[in-house]
């Protein structure tokens, strides 16, 4: 029997469309789902919501789902008139989250009263700061950890080991590195804000003089005697200030960190113009004289307190106050300070 090639041409076509024809039908039948993005509140202002707002605006279930293994949210609505919450998390994976209509209408009154009640507590002279909040840092924050365990957890330590060489020496390299594994593995398992990274960073280096301050006060000798406070003034600042920049702005942290500053070295000043760190002999024996164990004790009140104040600077200004701004007046501070300082010294030298 023989077979002609029209034939087999004909049967080869005929299985391709079989093949080919029904994918092509069920492909052009796909309805794409279409997604819009659309505002979190009524107004059309907060497209973008990061932990440091939702920590500010005290979000929660039932009707933010969310905790802190994010990075930023955004919404989307579809054409059924559901929102679709769009988070990328610090892994790097993006998890979708639908809300029903009423769902979604619930969370927009929740954030909605929350951006009112935020402008309405912060002043009507604020302007858009209360929008303008902290983003995530990355690994900034790992190297400013990085930084404090060479020059501060890394030698505490040695010093409280040093009656052992070796064991001082190894004392610095756990602890230093272990500032950087630790800092490594936050960053990898939460979003650290560039406010926490900033009053975390601060809170660890005044810290660590607070605790050399409390040293002298204590008159303690030897390396262990300033190395435990040192080290302990230290990682309590560190974790301080992580936790106190929670919901802050780059803005507000600075300023926290500038009242901590100035009240600290205007009380030290004060008291040094008035003498109480003159060496009189007739008030004590040995170490530091009671007036200046008292100054410095104020200081360290007083940059306490500047911690809590700071921020109202950046919260009721007209503008949106950077970290740059207050780097500035911190510099212009201290430049004045210097000119003070000059002009006093060089009239009371004079005859």
């Amino acid at each position: 029997m023989r077979i002609a090639f029209r034939d087999v041409a004909t049967a080869v076509l005929i299985a391709v469309a079989l093949v080919w024809v029904p994918g092509t039908i069920r492909a052009q039948g796909r309805t794409p789902t279409v997604e819009r993005p659309i505002a979190f509140d009524s107004a059309g202002r907060v497209l973008v919501l990061t932990p440091t707002l939702a920590v500010r605006w005290k979000l929660a279930a039932p009707e933010w789902p969310l905790g802190g293994d994010w990075k930023e949210a955004r919404m989307f609505s579809t054409e059924s008139g559901e929102g679709v919450l769009v988070v990328q998390r610090v892994d790097g994976a993006v998890a979708r989250y639908l809300y029903g209509a009423s769902e979604f209408v619930s969370l927009r009154r929740v954030i909605d009263a929350a951006a009112l009640a935020f402008g309405s507590s912060e002043g009507s002279t604020r302007g858009t700061t209360g929008f303008e909040l902290s983003e995530p840092a990355g690994n900034v924050f790992v190297r400013n950890q990085t930084v404090l365990g060479l020059v501060a957890y890394g030698p505490a330590m040695a010093a409280i080991l040093s009656d052992n060489g070796a064991a001082a020496g190894g004392g610095y390299l756990l602890a230093a590195g272990s500032a950087f594994f630790v800092a490594a593995r936050t960053v990898r398992n939460r979003s650290v804000s560039r406010a926490q990274t900033i009053l975390a960073f601060h809170g660890g280096t005044r810290g660590g003089l607070a605790g050399a301050a409390i040293a002298a006060i204590a008159n303690a000798d030897g390396g262990p005697g300033y190395g435990a406070p040192i080290l302990g003034g230290a990682l309590g600042g560190t974790i301080a200030g992580f936790q106190g920049a929670r919901g802050m702005s780059d803005g507000e942290a600075a300023s926290s960190g500038l009242g901590a500053d100035l009240g600290a070295v205007t009380t030290i000043g004060v008291a040094g113009a008035l003498g109480a760190f003159d060496d009189d002999t007739s008030y004590h024996k040995d170490g530091m004289p009671p007036r200046g164990k008292a100054a410095l004790g104020g200081a360290i009140a007083a940059g306490l307190v500047g911690y809590f104040v700071g921020p109202r600077y950046a919260r009721r200004s007209a503008y949106n106050v950077t970290a740059g701004d207050v780097d500035m007046v911190f510099t212009s501070a201290a430049l004045g300070a210097l000119a003070m300082n000059a002009a006093i010294s060089d009239g009371t030298g004079r005859k």
